[in-house]
């Protein structure tokens, strides 16, 4: 698996490092797990210092894209809906989100309110959930991803 995130406008490394410690709070399955981030790695760990999911983290140089791969561990689901949603959510600034699971390639775009998903030549708003998606009219599609998510 893999994640790109590219913020609209540059945010701070740190800002995301800040927010990729806490942000395991918000995510019930894994907010008991300790979280480190060392060598550009950040992994969750259990009470006796074991490694329950990690991943490498890449910060290229332009100050808006941010990368995570090489994904190991429990919890994959969780560890990837933390970071493409809830972390973005945290940070508060419109991004655009792919992510590589194998073959198959999920874009997502965050308008500081909701998700928006890009399938099947269509834009759908994410659910609450977190999941499910919704017809939204042509009218409510972001200006950002009207010609299909670009990111």
């Amino acid at each position: 698996m893999r994640i790109i995130i590219k913020f609209v406008n540059p945010v701070r490394k740190e800002k995301v490092l800040h927010n990729l410690r806490n942000v395991k709070k918000i995510t019930p399955i894994l907010k008991n797990y300790i979280p480190q981030i060392h060598n550009y790695k950040f992994s969750l760990l259990d009470e006796n210092q074991k490694e329950v999911c990690s991943c490498k983290l890449l910060f290229p140089e332009e100050g808006n894209i941010f990368l995570f791969s090489g994904f190991s561990g429990d919890y994959q689901k969780e560890f990837e809906k933390m970071l493409t949603q809830t972390l973005i959510e945290e940070i508060g600034e419109k991004a655009f989100i792919r992510t590589f699971i194998g073959e198959k390639k999920v874009e997502l775009y965050y308008d500081l309110d909701d998700f928006f998903v890009a399938s099947k030549g269509k834009i759908y708003q994410l659910g609450s959930d977190g999941e499910k998606l919704l017809e939204i009219e042509a009218s409510r599609v972001p200006r950002e991803i009207k010609g299909g998510i670009k990111g």
